[in-house]
């Protein structure tokens, strides 16, 4: 699904009050620019695994205490530090089965279809969600590139690591290759094909069909 795509179904969702947002994708860059596209100037909050409760786009700490998501829901929640605010959980998979922490979720959750004016993106490669939750929760696969985006990846490989331009047959028989592939296994296989011989000849489509 193309990004603008994505993110004109993430503005639907948030327009319709859905509560929560599952990004069910390997790669979180992504998954940050429909984020930041999706936001029109509210703040976003981010808790993740390695740091906790931190500001979206600068990863500084916000707030002590909070290393534990649970905690961190509880402090949002009963502060009233939610409301027009967007709030972003990263590689929930691993806290997704804590009673806690489901418990806090389906609390927000309510609240928002009783007018809270906030989203929840949970941001993760693996696709995990409890039965309480599966009504409050929306899952938004985004991971396969239109040819457009795989036509733009290639070229910016190319301009990045200063290769000869391809022939536009060429770009369309690994365009082809492609499809149904991450933006994350196209540049691992286009730097495997980069490696073998410095450039990207129609000989690298075979190491497309074997990663393919």
């Amino acid at each position: 699904m193309l990004l603008e795509q994505v993110k004109e179904k993430v503005l639907h969702y948030i327009d319709a009050q859905f509560p929560i947002l599952y990004l069910n994708t390997f790669e979180e860059a992504k998954a940050d620019e429909i984020i930041k596209k999706s936001a029109y100037g509210r703040e976003i909050l981010e808790w993740n695994a390695s740091r906790g409760f931190v500001d979206f786009r600068t990863k500084l700490p916000l707030l002590e205490g909070t290393d534990q998501l649970e905690d961190t829901l509880s402090f949002l929640n009963n502060n009233g530090e939610l409301r027009g605010k967007i709030l972003v959980i990263k590689d929930v998979h691993h806290f997704i089965d804590n009673p806690y922490v489901i418990s806090r979720l389906k609390d927000i959750s309510l609240r928002i279809h009783n007018g809270l004016e906030t989203i929840i993106f949970l941001v993760s490669p693996v696709l995990k969600i409890p039965v309480e939750l599966e009504k409050y929760t929306t899952i938004i696969e985004m991971d396969y590139m239109g040819e457009k985006e795989i036509k733009s990846l290639i070229k910016q490989f190319i301009e990045v690591n200063e290769l000869p331009d391809i022939s536009d047959s060429l770009l369309e028989e690994f365009t082809t290759a492609f499809k149904g592939l991450t933006e994350y296994e196209i540049i691992n296989i286009l730097s495997l094909a980069y490696s073998k011989d410095g450039n990207l000849n129609r000989k690298d489509l075979y190491i497309c069909s074997l990663k393919s």
